[in-house]
């Protein structure tokens, strides 16, 4: 399955929006009507999301894991230039440990709220954006096998955060904030409030993410 081609232009989301669930790897696909529109209803009854950066296909998905809202964009991570070979950092898996240009580390992050002026990160102050905190036994800000850290999830360009657009970016905080949270204490001995898990894959077998009608679909070759 080869990646839709490259948009400037994020595409929108509306209600009763087609979608259609796919594995990465997989030829099956299985229908889904999603009835929700992430623009402008709330979900106070929701129970934590579950986020999806697929990297092959340049794709965020966000669901609700109680009421199945959902909202897909195109984003990212990584910087938007070339390395040594001419290839990009963006959504670039090979580039993982390369500080301020890769990718953060494919595997599975908790979605918390970022605190203001936190280190390395303060020109998001005022912003919409999320720390992502790598879900490898301790919340220090930091994945272990790399050593890199102080990851977010915001919109504008990215040096290894996962990225958006402005419009998606705020359509997926109203999704976040309207889930039900949960409070868990970081290695610093501060609260922090828990959104849900973002899961960042490239290509191989994942839980499946959703492609939304409205974006150019996956050609089989």
């Amino acid at each position: 399955v080869a990646a839709p081609p490259a948009s400037t232009a994020a595409p929108s989301t509306s209600e009763n929006a087609s979608t259609a669930f796919f594995e990465s790897g997989s030829e099956s696909q299985i229908g889904l009507l999603c009835g929700n529109d992430p623009l402008d209803k709330t979900d106070p009854t929701g129970m934590l999301v579950d986020a999806y950066l697929n990297e092959a296909q340049g794709l965020i998905t966000i669901i609700d894991r109680d009421t199945g809202r959902t909202v897909a964009f195109r984003g990212g991570a990584g910087a938007a230039t070339l390395n040594a070979l001419g290839v990009s950092y963006r959504n670039n898996p090979s580039e993982e440990g390369t500080v301020r240009k890769g990718p953060l580390p494919r595997g599975n992050y908790e979605i918390l709220n970022r605190i203001p002026s936190a280190k390395g990160d303060q020109p998001l102050d005022g912003k919409r954006a999320y720390a992502l905190e790598a879900k490898d036994g301790k919340r220090d800000d930091k994945e272990k096998n790399t050593g890199r850290g102080a990851f977010r999830f915001h919109a504008g360009p990215s040096e290894g955060c996962i990225t958006c657009d402005s419009k998606s970016m705020e359509s997926a905080g109203q999704t976040l904030n309207a889930t039900k949270k949960e409070t868990v204490t970081d290695a610093n001995g501060v609260q922090r409030t828990v959104y849900g898990e973002f899961h960042v894959f490239s290509g191989e077998k994942t839980p499946p993410v959703v492609l939304p009608q409205e974006l150019p679909q996956a050609r089989s070759q």
